[in-house]
């Protein structure tokens, strides 16, 4: 039986890229502090909808839902203290 034409890489043979970054990974801000480099600021537009959606969902969680979910607790507790208390 004749050898396989077709060249099979395992992780021995591959190649190793060195001083090349992932494209998936962001670059870390170290190098630039190290070597006094300032990076680029990317500007981000700010989408004024969604921000106000999300303070409308962090009022109704923090101002109403949870201090009307702690009062029904300890209702309920004072409920059942006063159930088993005789």
């Amino acid at each position: 039986m004749g050898e396989s034409r077709v060249t099979f890489k395992t992780g021995s043979q591959r190649v190793q890229r060195r001083g090349m970054r992932s494209s998936t990974r962001p670059k870390s801000r170290i190098g630039d502090y190290l070597r006094g480099k300032p990076r680029a600021i990317k500007a981000v537009k700010v989408d004024e909808t969604r921000q106000r959606n999300q303070r409308l969902i962090w009022a109704m969680k923090w101002v109403l839902i949870l201090p009307l979910s702690a009062y029904i607790f300890v209702w309920l507790l004072l409920m059942l203290v006063d159930f088993f208390k005789y």
